[in-house]
């Protein structure tokens, strides 16, 4: 599946993303799109558009030339879980801010990691989001059953 995301409402950048029932079958296409730069274990990616256009540049709210993307996000079924999630989304709302304000969050490289400014503060919030889930995880599955009663 590939979707069109609109990412903030008033704004045209959007993300694409490619989702995948498995994960071998996400790394091959964004192989063929990206190059091999995914390891085997990896469950989730963003990869951002480094594009020159801001959105300060452009001339109006109707102007077509806003209607661009920041990236791609791509996602398997057993990228499915919180943590892998917001890391990504992450990534998505870092590359907008960089791509659409021209403001660079940089947190300092982590381990050589050629986005390592990113990845340092995507995986602590990896870990925050993962400790807030398994604290809240009674309450979050209470309410996961009132909305699948309130489906039927």
């Amino acid at each position: 599946m590939v979707k069109k995301i609109i990412i903030h409402e008033g704004f045209a950048p959007y993300l694409t993303l490619h989702y995948f029932k498995r994960r071998c079958d996400m790394l091959s296409a964004h192989r063929k799109e990206n190059g091999p730069e995914l390891g085997r274990d990896c469950r989730g990616a963003f990869t951002g558009v480094e594009i020159a256009l801001k959105y300060n540049n452009v001339a109006s709210e109707s102007d077509s030339s806003r209607d661009w993307t920041i990236g791609d996000m791509w996602l398997c079924e057993d990228s499915l879980d919180p943590e892998i999630l917001a890391h990504e989304c992450l990534h998505a709302a870092q590359t907008f801010e960089r791509v659409v304000h021209g403001f660079d969050l940089n947190y300092g490289s982590i381990n050589g990691h050629i986005n390592g400014h990113e990845e340092r503060i995507a995986y602590l919030l990896t870990d925050i989001m993962a400790k807030v889930i398994l604290a809240l995880k009674p309450k979050i599955v209470y309410h996961i059953q009132i909305l699948e009663k309130v489906k039927r």
